[in-house]
């Protein structure tokens, strides 16, 4: 009894026999595959399902398969009917084949070809795909797995793998293209720094993208962080060393006329410059300094005179007086006055003329009194010997009614 045709899969032999010339058969050649390369066998087909047998056909016009290598304990079937995939391993021919391998497939029938991978690297972002595609901005492919990843922080994409940024740089983000410099006022001073550090007062930094800072010169200071330039020391102050976060005071006795000093100057002979005060001073008036460098001055002492701040005190003369603080001697009025001891006093002449002047000027009012008595005098007796009550007619040379008047001894 014949036995229709099974849809079951059958392993196909490999063929030890050449493949018949009339055969009309498609050759596909495959290029060789690494060792994980997936293969599979391919069994051919006939037109006429009905006649198909477990036997092996005679029919000339039926191709005969190809060998096939197998690499994999598993080898893939495919019938009219149904595919089954067949876990008995393919027998492997002593020889290998001279020829690339062969798939014949029958015209009436579509054929079934493996999808053939490589896993050699190829900087594709993913793997199984039939192109590649470019890494995302922040990315770069890594061949060990075929995927692209991310740069971390502090790194930036190189051409084929994560760059760490140079010092002076920072980057605090991952998956960035480029790593950023470090403004003025900061540093970065080692390599994939993910932020930068401010400079500490007394340093500063005038340019981006700095690996350090520097110190302040002197003469110069930075009282706060990220200093972008140092600040000259104010006149009055100085500073004499680098990294400088303040100025001081000049000490009294020396002063600084400039900005951005380094020292201060002593205050030269004939000044002065108190704790308080901000420059030197000229000594006052009867004062003198013969040092440099001194908080105060020195009153002109008695009996001396100083006639500059920056001179010693000289000796009063004999015939003159200087009392404390003298810029210059004191002389007494020539013949009127003459020194005694610190001051000056009235000469002998002098008090004779006063006395003669104070004699002469009370003569003068006794003279004056006296005559203004007898003057008196004479107008009493005249109005003593007019009569009382009496009056007088004159004419012409002839006083009428008159009597002759007797003065009486």
């Amino acid at each position: 009894m014949q036995r229709p045709p099974s849809a079951t899969a059958t392993q196909v032999p490999i063929a030890s026999t050449p493949v018949p010339p009339n055969t009309a058969a498609a050759s596909a050649s495959a290029p060789p595959v690494p060792a994980a390369t997936l293969s599979a066998g391919v069994v051919s087909t006939t037109p006429n399902l009905a006649a198909s047998t477990g036997a092996p056909s005679t029919d000339p016009s039926v191709g005969t398969s190809a060998p096939v290598l197998s690499t994999t304990p598993e080898a893939t079937a495919l019938t009219s009917g149904s595919a089954t995939t067949s876990r008995k391993p393919t027998a492997a021919p002593t020889s290998a084949p001279s020829s690339p391998l062969a798939v014949t497939v029958s015209p009436s029938v579509p054929s079934a070809a493996p999808f053939l991978t490589t896993s050699e690297p190829s900087g594709c972002s993913r793997v199984n795909v039939t192109a590649c595609e470019h890494c995302s901005p922040g990315t770069f492919p890594n061949d060990g797995t075929l995927s692209c990843l991310c740069c971390s922080r502090g790194s930036c994409v190189g051409p084929a793998d994560c760059v760490p940024c140079p010092v002076g740089h920072y980057q605090p983000l991952s998956g960035q293209q480029s790593c950023l410099p470090c403004p003025q006022g900061y540093y970065a001073s080692f390599r994939r720094s993910t932020a930068c550090s401010p400079c500490p007062p007394g340093s500063y930094t005038n340019e981006s993208g700095a690996a350090a800072c520097r110190a302040c010169q002197q003469g110069y200071f930075s009282s706060q962080q990220n200093a972008a330039l140092c600040l000259p020391c104010l006149p009055g102050s100085f500073c004499n060393t680098t990294g400088c976060t303040t100025c001081l005071a000049c000490p009294g006795g020396t002063e600084a006329l400039r900005k951005a000093s380094e020292e201060c100057t002593p205050c030269l002979p004939g000044m002065f410059k108190g704790p308080e005060d901000n420059r030197c001073k000229l000594c006052k008036v009867g004062e003198y300094q013969l040092q440099q460098g001194k908080e105060s001055c020195n009153l002109c002492p008695e009996n001396y005179y100083c006639p500059s701040p920056d001179v010693n005190p000289l000796k009063c003369p004999a015939d003159a007086f200087c009392p404390a603080g003298s810029t210059e001697p004191e002389y007494c009025m020539e013949v009127f006055l003459y020194k005694a001891g610190d001051s000056c006093q009235l000469a002998p002449l002098m008090i004779i003329l006063l006395a003669l002047f104070t004699a002469g000027g009370i003569l003068a009012v006794f003279l004056i009194i006296l005559k203004r008595r007898q003057e008196y005098r004479k107008k009493s007796l005249k109005s003593l010997l007019l009569p009382k009550g009496s009056g007088q007619h004159t004419t012409y040379g002839v006083m009428e009614h008159t009597e002759p008047v007797y003065a009486g001894w």
